[in-house]
């Protein structure tokens, strides 16, 4: 397949990072001004590989190609943003913004459970970038503390979105666990019930106004809950809060 490449610059490769995507990821350096950048790279599938291995490497590569053809239509300050991409004889590589601070699930294992207001903080950030993709008609379909990023001013970044879906209202997928329904709420369903999978230190009491956000978003029925531009009017998110 011949070479191709987007907004070309020169790159360097650094080392793979330790984070809990579809796809490997290395810290990557523009030679050219210094920038850092994290890389996705997916190999392409070679002749003398066994068929398991091409199968595995053929489905990594379209989930790259479509991640990267979703973010290179996104500009969001909540939404990781993408420098570009590169096919080589050997990998497609993927170029997106460097956010330093790492996933949320890793903060919260460094530093304990976020103290409510910084709690709210991060929520507001996610359900901005949440609203956002799905007034582009997508839906994120995987949105957990682990592609959720902190960047150094403390600012949420979502990314990840191998698994997503154009919204279709309605339409029911299958899983391991039954159907379940595809659309924008259940991305929120699906934040919330990771988010509330971390421990609370014993000596935290919620405010009523965060007991009203969560059990919300937790309303059995789908066509119940909030939509993510809903809530960024609950009386959680708004300044008045406390």
């Amino acid at each position: 397949m011949a070479a191709e490449q987007t907004d070309p610059f020169k790159w360097i490769k650094g080392g793979r990072l330790d984070y809990q995507l579809s796809t490997p990821t290395y810290l990557a350096m523009n030679s050219e001004n210094g920038m850092l950048m994290t890389l996705k790279q997916a190999e392409i599938p070679r002749d003398d590989w066994d068929a398991e291995s091409k199968k595995k490497a053929v489905s990594a590569l379209e989930s790259l190609r479509k991640e990267y053809e979703l973010l290179s239509s996104l500009k969001h300050p909540g939404i990781i943003e993408c420098y570009g991409a590169e096919q080589t004889a050997d990998a497609f590589n993927v170029f997106l913004e460097y956010v330093p601070g790492g996933p949320v699930e890793s903060l919260v294992v460094k530093y304990g459970a976020f103290e409510e207001g910084l709690a709210k903080a991060f929520a507001h950030n996610i359900v901005e970038g949440v609203a956002y993709l799905h007034s582009q008609s997508i839906i994120h379909n995987a949105i957990s503390t682990n592609n959720i990023f902190v960047d150094n001013q403390g600012n949420c970044k979502i990314l990840e979105l191998s698994k997503a879906k154009r919204s279709t209202p309605g339409t029911l997928d299958g899983s391991s666990e039954g159907a379940y329904q595809v659309n924008d709420q259940a991305d929120l369903w699906s934040l919330v019930e990771g988010s509330s999978a971390q421990p609370m230190p014993s000596n935290v009491e919620l405010s009523p106004q965060a007991k009203d956000f969560l059990s919300q978003c937790f309303l059995s029925g789908p066509s119940d809950r909030p939509t993510a531009a809903n809530l960024l009017n609950h009386q959680w998110l708004t300044p008045a809060s406390s």
